[in-house]
C-alpha cells in the first residue's frame, strides 16, 4: 500500500501487530518460547544486546519515533509528562538531540527516581511543585516550545496545551482518553502545532544501535526478570500499582 511504500509502516493499511493490537490487527502474542513471525521484521543482535534487554526495543522504538516526528533542535525547551516506559524512554531519545532544556513530570516518585539515576536532573511531581509555574519560571514567562503529552488523559492534554508557548509543538503519545476537549480558538490563534504519533517506521536498527552504544539505557527500568509461568502474577501486580515497578521481563 502507498503508506509502506512511504516507509511509514505504522500506517499500512492491513497491518499486523503481535500481542497488544486492537482486533482488526492483532495477530497472536509472543509469551511463547518460539514464536513465527514474517522475515522482514526480523532484526539481527549485535552482541552486546541479550533478549532481555531486546524486548525493550519496542517501547524505545516508539519514543525515537516520537523524536522523529517532532521539530525538536538544540535551541528546543521541552516538557515531557508522563515518565512511564515510553516517557523514560522519550527523555533519553530528546536529550540525544541536544535540547536546550529538558523537563520532565511525573507524579510517582520511583519513576522520577530513576529519571535521576538516568542523569536527567529537572524530573518533577506536580503533585508537590506547580508545573505551571516552575515551566513559566525556566521560559521566561512564555512556555516551551514542545511538550510531549506520555500519558493521554484530557488533564494531561489540556496541560501539554497550557504550557506550550505561541507557535510552539505539542506531540501526543498517550491515549488513555478516547475524546478530550479542545479550544479551538486559542489553538488557532497562538498558533499550535498538533502532532500523533503511533507505534513506529521501521526505527528498529537505529534503536538496536542506540541501545547497544548505551546512548538509551534500558536496564535501569528493568524490575525484574520472571519465568514465563508467573507472567499471569506479574500483570496483575503491575496493574495492583502497589510495589515500585517499571518492567516486568518474561522470560519462556
Amino acid at each position: 500500500c502507498q503508506p509502506c511504500l512511504r516507509g511509514q509502516y505504522n500506517r499500512c493499511r492491513r497491518r499486523q501487530v503481535l500481542g497488544v493490537a486492537t482486533p482488526e490487527s492483532k495477530r497472536d502474542g509472543a509469551f511463547a518460547q518460539f514464536v513465527s513471525i514474517p522475515w522482514w521484521i526480523v532484526s539481527k543482535l549485535p552482541d552486546q544486546i541479550g533478549f532481555t534487554q531486546a524486548a525493550l526495543l519496542e517501547p524505545v522504538s516508539i519514543a525515537v519515533h516520537a523524536t522523529n516526528r517532532t521539530p525538536l533542535s538544540t535551541n528546543s525547551r521541552v516538557l515531557i509528562i508522563g515518565a512511564g516506559t515510553i516517557g523514560l524512554f522519550l527523555a533519553q531519545a530528546v536529550r540525544l538531540k541536544g535540547v536546550r532544556q529538558l523537563i520532565v513530570s511525573d507524579i510517582n516518585e520511583h519513576r522520577l527516581q530513576t529519571l535521576q539515576s538516568l542523569q536527567i536532573q529537572d524530573a518533577v511531581n506536580p503533585q508537590t511543585i506547580n508545573l505551571k509555574e516552575l515551566v513559566l519560571e525556566r521560559t521566561e514567562q512564555y512556555g516551551v516550545d514542545i511538550a510531549f503529552d506520555a500519558v493521554g488523559l484530557a488533564e494531561t492534554f489540556q496541560q501539554a496545551l497550557e504550557l506550550t508557548g505561541s507557535g510552539g509543538h505539542v506531540t501526543l503519545i498517550g491515549n488513555i482518553e478516547k475524546s478530550v476537549k479542545l479550544n479551538l480558538q486559542d489553538l488557532i490563534s497562538r498558533e499550535l502545532t498538533l502532532s500523533g504519533t503511533y507505534a513506529n517506521a521501521g526505527e528498529y536498527q537505529s534503536c538496536i544501535d542506540l541501545v547497544s552504544s548505551g546512548q538509551i539505557q534500558v536496564d535501569p527500568l528493568i524490575s525484574e526478570v520472571l519465568p514465563l509461568k508467573e507472567g499471569q502474577s506479574a500483570f496483575e501486580r503491575l496493574h495492583a500499582a502497589q510495589e515500585n515497578l517499571i518492567k516486568i521481563i518474561l522470560k519462556p
